[in-house]
């Protein structure tokens, strides 16, 4: 097989015009074409067959040790011998410029090896490196540093409002609570008041590890034999049926009944001021808006609120919310409880049924979060601390227990091993989640044992660097969005807390009056009675 490499002032104004497995023709400023073509018989004939077509010269190439140009009328314009290096050091026709040099045989895979190798390595540099005097290559700014607390989270309007409430004497819990808050109004497409919350809490007063799990259960009315009468056998993404019950309210009236500081009220001041006067949206989120508008415009009350002017609002558009406004005053001046026995709460019983849900008033006011036991394992000295199911956090831990059997920075970072390698572990993982996560109220989970080294070990036996895993089928693997905050206080408390309305921006039904979507958590609920994970 031979391959032409073109060189010199050939290699810039090159582009690749055809290719495929027989021929390779590359078109110089449009006015010369070079072709290589395989096989004994055929290269002369395909050479002639493409002057002749597209009215361009071609440089026909052979392994023989005999090339020749090729004109426009099919007939050979010039012959051209190789000298004893095997190169080709030939002049084009004067009307047919530049100068053209060209390589062959075993030679040319070297030097494409060596082209191939720099290249690969220059983009897999500049992918991962940033322009930085000092620090970490792969790390896009300088840490951030501070004394007297800190916030970490996905926009900048509430990580300010994190931070002025840290400022105004407020702990990590309130700050985390108002963040969430500005969250759900300018990051409508992954969280809200319409999803759950999962939380983990450094108290430092206790000198102890908190969990809170507000996620809430599916509707009691429910139940795979009146799904099965409807002709369903799986629980849809959108619509009535996959809701749940939404803990994010009760999460945050759990959070600061145990650890808040500051007045309930004063914590939504930030959100309601920025739904009541309107905040610039941010290019991803007007994207995902764009998006989300595809699947959710025709139901109701969608585009009353994020379609006032017939479409979603786009990158720096101040848009407001005031629906969500409304929300917030009466949670705020209820301490919540309006989300469950109030005017929402109605509004979320109506909306659900009215589309084909079995919610009732009891569903939601009988609601309560949960307090648990954080679990961990330890990862090359460190202790990783993660909720134990229904939520999924377990599976990093999973993961990690599988890696610490390998030198990771030995594999390289982002190098097509370490790549393989988190890409297996996080299988693995995934598929146990599949398997095994469910409601500890209603199943028994192995949560001991899946995060054990004991377990990690078998597990990483299915690990090969010669071949990959096959995926697994699941019915309720999890595909959905979700915001991550972070905040610590200089009192040495700490919080980190997850919020979602589980698949972007939930199941598409949003309450009358009301400036939120619920979520579709219930999706994940599998309708075979014999699986852990089952809808009862």
């Amino acid at each position: 097989n031979f391959l032409p490499l073109i060189c010199y002032e050939a290699i810039f104004p090159s582009k690749i015009k055809y290719l495929n497995h027989y021929d390779v023709i590359i078109n110089i400023t449009n006015d010369y074409w070079f072709g290589n073509t395989f096989g004994p018989h055929q290269h002369h004939s395909l050479a002639k067959q493409r002057a002749i077509e597209t009215g361009i010269p071609v440089l026909r190439v052979s392994n023989s040790g005999i090339s020749s140009i090729i004109g426009p009328n099919g007939k050979e314009l010039k012959k051209l011998d190789y000298d004893k290096k095997g190169f080709i050091d030939f002049q084009v026709p004067e009307k047919f410029e530049p100068t053209l040099y060209l390589m062959y045989g075993e030679k040319i895979y070297y030097y494409i090896s060596i082209i191939l190798i720099l290249l690969i390595i220059f983009i897999t540099f500049n992918s991962n490196a940033y322009d930085r005097i000092t620090g970490l290559e792969f790390a896009s700014r300088s840490e951030v540093l501070s004394t007297n607390g800190m916030a970490a989270t996905s926009h900048p309007l509430a990580t300010q409002t994190a931070l002025s409430i840290l400022q105004n004497g407020g702990n990590a819990i309130d700050a985390a609570i108002a963040a969430n808050a500005v969250l759900g109004l300018v990051e409508p497409t992954g969280c809200g008041i319409g999803g759950d919350l999962f939380a983990i809490v450094w108290s430092a007063e206790d000198k102890k590890l908190y969990g809170l799990n507000s996620s809430g259960p599916a509707p009691k009315n429910i139940s795979i034999e009146k799904l099965r009468q409807e002709g369903i056998d799986k629980i849809p993404p959108y619509g009535a049926l996959p809701v749940t019950v939404p803990g994010a309210v009760a999460g945050w009236n759990a959070l600061h009944s145990k650890f808040g500081s500051l007045d309930f009220e004063l914590l939504f001041d930030d959100a309601i001021r920025y739904a009541e006067n309107g905040f610039p949206v941010s290019e991803l989120i007007a994207y995902y808006l764009d998006r989300s508008s595809e699947v959710f415009k025709d139901y109701p009350n969608f585009r009353t609120i994020w379609m006032p002017n017939g479409k979603t609002p786009s990158k720096g558009e101040v848009f407001k919310n005031k629906l969500l406004a409304n929300d917030y005053r009466l949670i705020a001046s209820s301490y919540g409880k309006d989300f469950y026995q109030g005017t929402i709460a109605k509004n979320i019983v109506e909306s659900v049924n009215s589309q084909g849900g079995y919610f009732t008033l009891s569903d939601l006011s009988e609601y309560k979060p949960e307090w648990i036991n954080p679990v961990s394992s330890n990862y090359r000295g460190y202790d990783v601390w993660e909720l134990p199911p229904n939520g999924q956090g377990i599976a990093a831990l999973q993961i990690l227990n599988v890696l610490e059997n390998y030198d990771i920075k030995k594999l390289g970072f982002n190098s097509a091993e370490y790549i393989h390698l988190f890409t297996e572990a996080k299988k693995l993982a995934f598929e146990d989640r599949a398997k095994y996560y469910a409601d500890m109220s209603f199943a028994k989970v192995p949560v001991d044992y899946l995060i054990s080294k004991e377990y990690a070990k078998k597990r990483n036996n299915l690990i090969s660097f010669d071949r990959i895993l096959k995926s697994i089928d699941s019915n309720n693997l999890e595909d959905g969005d979700t915001i991550y905050l972070t905040v610590a206080d200089k009192f040495g408390n700490m919080v980190s807390l997850i919020q979602s309305n589980y698949r972007g921006m939930g199941s598409g039904v949003i309450p009358n009056d009301s400036g939120f979507m619920l979520q579709d958590r219930g999706e994940m609920f599998n309708l075979d009675p014999t699986h852990r994970n089952s809808l009862v």
